[in-house]
């Protein structure tokens, strides 16, 4: 439960960021069901963050199943474990400007054609529109993300992966549920004092992967 508290709480300091990304489909929506909509916001809302919980769910189920085929070779043993937090250190350098970042080599493999449709569905008021928002937002590009996939590979179970996704999720949602209401509280700074945050906890994550890999090999023992 460790982990999966460190999880959540890097979505909670994620979501600070990710809102500079995700905030304007939320604001866009928001603004699109009209002045005075009250109360009609929030299934809208809840619809939006459902759709996202679940696609990065069903996300953590896909690669903790391949890291369990990884994870079961003989030959990688502890390595794997180790390898998944190097990588994730790595993604919390990448995330705090200190190494290069690969997030907008992957914005560019998203089609221009998905991306007009994906704007199409904003003005779209109706529940399943916005859950279906909500489960395509893994392809906007989130080096935080990669992180916390590489992580749910590491622990190299179907169901212990899709849970650290849906923690890691679960920890976004207030914000983002905020976001449409208050945006004008997330500053810009606040904003990168989140995405530094995340990124350190994301670089704990990781060393934590990597210790655990060095103790399936006795080199690092707590006694």
């Amino acid at each position: 439960m460790i982990d999966f508290g460190l999880v959540f709480l890097t979505g909670l300091l994620a979501s600070l960021h990710c809102v500079g990304m995700c905030g304007p489909i939320v604001l866009a929506y928001s603004a699109a069901t009209g002045a005075g909509a009250g109360n009609r916001l929030w299934p809208l809302h809840l619809a939006y963050n459902a759709g996202r919980i679940v696609s990065y769910t069903a996300l953590g189920a896909v690669v903790g199943i391949a890291g369990a085929a990884l994870g079961s070779i003989q030959v990688f043993g502890g390595y794997f474990s180790i390898a998944c937090g190097v990588l994730m250190v790595v993604g919390g350098l990448a995330i705090l400007g200190l190494i290069y970042s690969p997030a907008a080599f992957f914005d560019s493999l998203i089609p221009r054609s998905l991306k007009k449709y994906l704007g199409g569905l904003l003005g779209r008021q109706t529940l399943s529109t916005k859950f279906l928002i909500g489960a395509l937002t893994p392809l906007l590009p989130c080096g935080i993300l990669y992180s916390m996939l590489i992580k749910a590979m590491g622990t190299g179970s179907a169901a212990a992966g899709a849970c650290t996704m849906a923690f890691f999720a679960l920890g976004m949602t207030p914000t983002l549920v905020l976001a449409g209401a208050a945006s004008s509280l997330l500053t810009a700074g606040l904003r990168k004092w989140g995405e530094q945050l995340a990124a350190l906890t994301v670089i704990l994550l990781g060393l934590a992967l990597i210790f655990r890999g060095l103790q399936e090999h006795g080199i690092c023992s707590m006694h």
